[in-house]
């Protein structure tokens, strides 16, 4: 996050290890909305929430084309070892708790209901010839399934 530690910026508890997630890191709404190039002079934000910027976001996951896990590089220049993708929690309005995929999904003590689930997809690729050490020619292609309709994009390095 070049240019933008002021908005986004890891906790001091937060250790950044090889090959996993690095979720000590928080961010304002008005700060996020202030790094980022984006309209919303289209959305429609109740009058509660323009006070506070017109941006809202619980969660940003910040993934790295070129590198080989997604992860923001650790060590030593060079070293080859890499975190994976950094998930970040708005500081104003959410926490973030590890769990795991076989812990139970709310109290033991009450029902509860899923209200909805999304599927994503991130695929990385690059030439069976490359040669690039910076791995710069990489392509990563993302899916994304929002209310049963499915969108893809492609992420190459500008020209």
């Amino acid at each position: 996050m070049v240019g933008a530690a002021s908005q986004a910026g890891a906790e001091p508890a937060g250790v950044p290890t090889k090959d996993e997630i690095f979720y000590n890191c928080t961010f304002t709404a008005a700060g996020l909305e202030s790094a980022l190039n984006i309209d919303t002079s289209n959305l429609n934000v109740p009058d509660e929430i323009e006070a506070i910027g017109h941006l809202r976001a619980s969660y940003i996951i910040i993934y790295v084309r070129q590198t080989p896990n997604d992860g923001q590089e650790i060590g030593t220049v060079g070293s080859g070892d890499f975190t994976g993708p950094v998930l970040c929690t708005n500081s104003e309005e959410d926490d973030i708790n590890q769990t795991n995929e076989g812990a139970a999904i709310g109290s033991t003590l009450a029902p509860i209901n899923i209200v909805g689930a999304e599927e994503a997809s991130h695929l990385q690729v690059e030439p069976a010839s490359s040669v690039d050490p910076t791995h710069d020619d990489r392509t990563k292609r993302v899916c994304h399934t929002v209310a049963s309709k499915t969108e893809c994009f492609l992420i190459t390095k500008l020209p």
